[in-house]
């Protein structure tokens, strides 16, 4: 579906990723951990466009689009859920939603009316606050608006940049517990940047573990779950008696 090879990526005149490559399949959700500055938010933003690769290659679903203006990405179906949600907060909950269809939706109103309802479906607390500006919503309810806004642009990959952040663990466990139902439900993969290791492990099927730049880590969640280095840097004790899922 998603393949990245040997990106080399700058943020202005500094060097921030150093040859990453990352594979992700048909419906797989695909975790990408590590600590703050490890390069997370520039490998989605490079593959979402907005951060041009100084070397490597972008593969989605077979077709180079290294280089390719964020979009143009958008309409063949890799989308970006940014850090921090970035909804419109003077906009309705509705044209927020609305919004994510911009590049498809002119000539397309009813499948747009339909995608709407089966978003609102997914998220019945947007449903009940529609008409109500976003900049007045919890934090939770942001992100599900930001996460409902993404699907609205009928991704094929969906990016998620710390959808954690800034939410209570209970809003986090009900956020992150609807992830395999929407990639079911909508066809589509999504990479999970996040910095909540223990969340992310628990819904993603395969990670790779970024620090300064690199992969020093790869491999099913199943795995590296019980790999020692990853438990003791990144998780604590404990995590492998939890239930996976």
């Amino acid at each position: 579906m998603l393949v990245a090879v040997d990106l080399h990526v700058l943020r202005g005149p500094a060097p921030v990723l150093h040859g990453v490559s990352l594979r992700v399949g048909e419906g797989e959700i695909v975790a990408v951990v590590g600590p703050n500055g490890a390069g997370k938010s520039t490998l989605l933003g490079a593959l979402a466009g907005c951060f041009p690769p100084a070397s490597g290659r972008i593969l989605l679903r077979g077709d180079d689009v290294t280089g390719k203006r964020p979009e143009d990405l958008v309409r063949r179906g890799l989308v970006l859920v940014p850090e921090r949600r970035q909804v419109f907060s003077g906009l309705t909950v509705r044209d927020n939603l609305l919004l994510g269809a911009y590049a498809w939706y002119r000539g397309h109103k009813e499948a747009a009316a339909a995608l709407l309802d089966a978003v609102l479906a997914d998220f019945p607390r947007l449903r009940e606050r529609l008409d109500q500006l976003a900049g007045s919503l919890s934090g939770g309810e942001q992100q599900m608006l930001a996460i409902g806004r993404g699907i609205m642009a009928r991704p094929k990959v969906l990016l998620l940049d710390e959808p954690s952040l800034g939410l209570a663990p209970k809003a986090v466990a009900a956020l992150f517990s609807r992830f395999r139902a929407l990639c079911a439900k909508y066809g589509m993969a999504m990479i999970l940047v996040e910095q909540n290791v223990r969340a992310a492990f628990r819904v993603a099927d395969r990670a790779y573990v970024l620090e300064r730049g690199r992969v020093v880590r790869e491999g099913e969640v199943a795995l590296l779950r019980n790999d020692p280095q990853v438990v003791r840097a990144y998780v604590g004790r404990g995590f492998a008696a939890f239930p996976a899922g």
